[in-house]
């Protein structure tokens, strides 16, 4: 049986490998303020979240981010991205 712990996991190592290797439509969903919050969620501090899933997260906001400055002409979708950024994360 899985941990929470694995569980997070593997979604996130999913989610890693469609960021880096899906194109334009994909980063155009995850760029939905639902799905942003949500994954921002599992990083926030109030949670005290393991440190993998805080790499993890920021890793793939990161990756998102400089994907969507560099190929999405969305206004919207690329404001939101910049709020993404300002959120206070804190690596412990």
């Amino acid at each position: 049986m899985m941990t929470g712990n694995s569980v997070v996991d593997n979604i996130l190592q999913v989610l890693e490998t469609c960021v880096k290797n899906c194109g334009v439509r994909f980063h155009i969903y995850i760029a939905q303020k639902e799905f942003l919050q949500e994954l921002v969620k599992l990083a926030m501090p109030r949670n005290n979240p393991p440190h993998f899933v805080l790499d993890k997260v920021l890793g793939l906001i990161q990756v998102h981010f400089s994907y969507m400055l560099h190929n999405v002409q969305d206004r919207e979708t690329g404001h939101f991205s910049r709020i993404i950024l300002l959120q206070p994360f804190k690596i412990q």
